[in-house]
């Protein structure tokens, strides 16, 4: 599961956080920058976008960059 976060680096409030009903495991597994993201729309204007299409590149740029250090990490420590 994964969480937005604000510029404060505080969790959206629309995000969803705590136990797992299931097996009571502490959530979220992963928060990322995505309220209020400054980007640029379709036709070339900027615009300040919420959600997860502008939080997904924050996580791809994590990622590139833990296996730019760690070429050879397993997709399970990766996800760890």
């Amino acid at each position: 599961m994964g969480t937005l976060t604000r510029s404060d680096d505080k969790m959206a409030d629309f995000s969803s956080s705590g136990p797992t009903a299931v097996d009571f495991e502490a959530k979220p597994d992963l928060v990322a920058p995505g309220v209020g993201i400054h980007t640029t729309d379709l036709y070339g204007l900027y615009a300040d976008e919420t959600g997860t299409s502008v939080a997904a590149p924050h996580v791809a740029g994590a990622l590139a960059l833990l296996l730019q250090a760690f070429p050879g990490m397993s997709a399970d420590r990766q996800a760890a």
